[in-house]
């Protein structure tokens, strides 16, 4: 769920996760087949990137190939079960039962948003074709209202 909403994937894409696309050099997880069967890129924090490793070596029997597998190494993890464990840790936490697994994904966009990403590059993040659809994702936050310069503060009758 980590990589999720770090990388903002799609659960289909996080199962479908193989070691070998980690490029750890670059900080990038390479997306083999998103949705639409277009690859890309997605970017990982160096925190995340230590996650993983402290994840992978702690592992026995380490997988060969798939990132997060299932009942077996040889099989990668299915989304009902990452599903599953989602909604158990949402429950947990409080919040609301309508929050989905793809709220992980939409926080990651809203992060980039507040944090001056142009929504051309949340866009190539998330593997969007459409920029309108990257927008929806990319909502204002009231982070960003906060920190506003309004063009009215600066009426005299507002600072009395």
């Amino acid at each position: 769920m980590l990589t999720a909403c770090a990388a903002g994937l799609r659960i289909s894409e996080v199962v479908g996760l193989q070691i070998t696309e980690i490029r750890a050099d670059r900080r990038l997880l390479h997306i083999r087949a998103g949705k639409g069967g277009t690859g890309r890129m997605a970017s990982l924090p160096p925190g995340m990137l230590k996650h993983l490793r402290r994840n992978w070596t702690s592992l026995c029997p380490r997988p060969k190939t798939w990132l997060f597998y299932g009942s077996s190494p040889e099989e990668p993890i299915k989304a009902a079960t990452l599903r599953r464990a989602f909604n158990a840790a949402r429950d947990r936490a409080g919040i609301d039962q309508g929050t989905s697994f793809h709220a992980l994904r939409h926080s990651a966009a809203a992060h980039w948003h507040e944090r001056d990403g142009g929504i051309d590059i949340i866009q190539d993040a998330v593997g969007h074709r459409n920029s309108d659809t990257t927008r929806a994702y990319a909502r204002a936050t009231g982070k960003m209202f906060e920190a506003l310069n309004h063009p009215v503060s600066g009426f005299s009758l507002l600072n009395a």
